[in-house]
């Protein structure tokens, strides 16, 4: 009596989640084998499949913007990229958590393996797109030509 059946947690006692054998391969080395292969293969793959070039729309975007921006006009913080000081045409997240310009950030990471922006060290140097940064680009883009009257 009290006991639980073998395989079941006590009364009151959360159950315990399903086995992964990635997650146990996780606890067992602490990540940092696991990390590592995962990082490997991700750069393995973007050389193999490198990133498709910014589309014409990102690309007549972003020279708006530099445009607006050469007359004055002001143009949001996070729309520049940080290592160029130019608006972005293809920014991408890096393992920061921090929004670059493709290339100036690919560069900065062939020789550091720190964040630009914040000095710490970067345990995975992959680039993931920021679609939604793109996204906002865009739309300011548009917005700025609506205004213009084009």
């Amino acid at each position: 009596p009290g006991e639980s059946p073998p395989g079941e947690s006590p009364p009151g006692t959360p159950p315990k989640p399903p086995s992964h054998s990635a997650l146990d391969s996780l606890d067992a080395d602490g990540g940092t084998d696991a990390a590592n292969k995962h990082a490997l293969a991700q750069q393995q793959r973007e050389a193999t499949d490198p990133p498709k070039p910014p589309s014409e729309m990102m690309v007549k975007a972003a020279a708006r913007l530099r445009a607006a921006a050469a007359a004055g006009h002001p143009i949001p913080n996070e729309f520049v990229d940080c290592i160029t000081c130019e608006v972005m045409v293809d920014p991408v997240i890096a393992w920061d958590g921090h929004t670059y310009e493709r290339d100036p950030i690919a560069r900065w990471l062939q020789r550091h393996s720190t964040s630009p922006m914040t000095g710490e060290n970067l345990p995975d140097f992959t680039l993931r797109p920021n679609h939604s940064m793109r996204s906002q680009i865009i739309n300011y883009g548009e917005k700025l030509a609506r205004e213009a009257g084009h």
